[in-house]
């Protein structure tokens, strides 16, 4: 991540994803009953899901139930329970940490939006904390979904915002710097 200063602000980009790896450590590592449950939004490639998997991974290593989907999924399952062509997943309601990564990807629907504030809303309530991760900004989140939900993600949820170039590219253009020219196409079999 670039040491310069995210745009019309003084706080560098750099320090912004240290403190989100701060407290995605520090979550990690206090989790427990009361925990809060975190927002992460910001544009792909900048360590969203990367960030959410290592928490899961390192709770689950721990003993606690974690259950991880990806919001297509987990929508096309919910819908699957209503209209009765899978049982109902208990999980998603009792599991300690359920990570819902990559809000948008899915096809949004009146039925997808009401459910996922249901569930969510639900989990709330319990005590349960989740981890969403979305390339939507809030104002997005509201456009696509609803204002209930957007406000339920940004006010109810730690909203930790990952700003920067998308780091996967980034990788990519060095890795293609360090390998060179690419080698030439193979000559035609005669």
């Amino acid at each position: 991540y670039p040491d310069r200063p995210v745009p019309g602000g003084s706080t560098s980009i750099r320090r912004i994803m240290e403190n989100n790896l701060v407290y995605c450590r520090e979550y990690a590592a206090n989790f427990g009953p009361g925990c809060p449950s975190l927002f992460l939004t910001g544009n792909a490639g900048l360590g969203k899901t990367h960030l959410s998997s290592a928490i899961g991974g390192e709770l689950a290593a721990r003993g606690y139930h974690v259950v991880y989907e990806m919001a297509p999924t987990l929508l096309q399952k919910l819908e699957d329970v209503k209209f009765g062509r899978r049982p109902p997943e208990e999980e998603y309601q009792n599991c300690d940490l359920l990570i819902v990564d990559d809000l948008g990807s899915e096809y949004i629907t009146a039925f997808s939006t009401a459910a996922l504030f249901a569930l969510l809303g639900e989990r709330l309530v319990r005590g349960k904390p989740g981890i969403v991760s979305t390339n939507f900004s809030p104002d997005e989140l509201e456009q696509n979904y609803t204002k209930k939900l957007a406000s339920r993600l940004c006010y109810d949820y730690a909203p930790l915002f990952f700003v920067g170039e998308d780091v996967r590219g980034a990788k990519r253009q060095a890795l293609i710097r360090a390998q060179g020219e690419a080698p030439a196409a193979p000559a035609p079999k005669k």
